[in-house]
This record gives C-alpha cells, structure tokens and sequence, in this order.
C-alpha cells in the first residue's frame, strides 16, 4: 500500500459527459473506487475508455444501494444503515446515468464489511502515511483485503478526507 500520485476527478453529468478523471492511471490494469450514487465510478469509466483497464466498484455492505439498484431492485432506504463510510449512504438519484454507464461497461462491484472498511483507514494511515475519509477507505478496503480479484497491479482512488478527529481517533484504537 503506497500513495502514487494525487488527481482530480469529475462526475458525469445528466447528459453522461465527463471529464475524463482517470487517465493518470489509465494503464493500470485495475482501477478501485468506491461508490454512492456511481459518480466517480462512471465518471473513471468514461476517462479510461480505449484503455484496458477493468475498473471495480467497492461498497460498504450495509450500504449498498447502488449494487441493488444496478440488478433493478428497489431500494427501501429506511433499510439502509448507518456506517463510518457516510459519503457513499443513501439511495441513487431518480434518471441518474451512473446505472446505464455501469451496467454497460459490466462493472463488477465488490461488497465490504464496516469492519473492513475501519481496518483500511488504519492500515492506511500507518502503512502509506494517508489519512482518508470512509469513503474513500470502501475502495482501500476492498483492493487490499481481497488482492486476488484485481490482478497483479491495482490503482485505487482516494477521492476525500473529511474524517474528524473524534472518529480517526475512535479507528486508531480498535
């Protein structure tokens, strides 16, 4: 686990255009990232296109809305629950792109337990010197507790670090 380089990435948009966010890691053979609504997801979809790359979704298990979403099930979001990767909580946008630009490309998704997810910000912060949000730990925690499924190499995107100290020191002392 090393930090390679740091980059900005985009969603798409209602029209389904984006930046293309991830060509800095576009020849990696497997791109991490985690996902909510499947903004970043499609947004490094859509940048890695001509590129043979596999991109793979993370997600938190108690959280996964975008998974059911994606098999076309409906998402009761009263049974949604909390968990410490609070950017990706809660259901998809109604019309929202993300869906058809997944299920087009075949992502395949990879589910996370909260436990998982506490272990890779930790991991993180003492094996790369990266403090990160939940968030962004979902992808950590899903490209290095489960190596086999990506490959040789795998990129895996940090997109955020809004943690607060009370909570980074609550994953420190477990």
């Amino acid at each position: 686990l090393r930090p390679l380089t740091t980059m900005t990435a985009s969603s798409p948009n209602e029209d389904g255009r984006s930046v293309p966010a991830a060509t800095a890691t576009a020849d990696a053979p497997s791109i991490v990232v985690s996902v909510g609504g499947g903004g970043l997801l499609a947004g490094t979809i859509l940048g890695t296109a001509g590129h043979a790359v596999r991109v793979h979704g993370a997600l938190v298990e108690q959280n996964a809305a975008f998974a059911t979403m994606l098999r076309g099930d409906h998402v009761d979001e009263s049974q949604l629950e909390h968990t410490i990767a609070d950017g990706l909580a809660g259901g998809i946008e109604a019309g929202t792109v993300t869906l058809d630009i997944a299920r087009t490309e075949g992502v395949e998704l990879h589910l996370v337990t909260e436990v998982m997810v506490r272990h890779a910000l930790s991991r993180s912060l003492f094996e790369a010197g990266v403090v990160m949000e939940g968030a962004s730990a979902v992808a950590v925690a899903a490209g290095t507790e489960r190596p086999s499924s990506f490959g040789d190499e795998v990129v895996i995107v940090v997109s955020g670090r809004n943690i607060t100290e009370e909570l980074l020191r609550s994953v420190l002392s477990d």
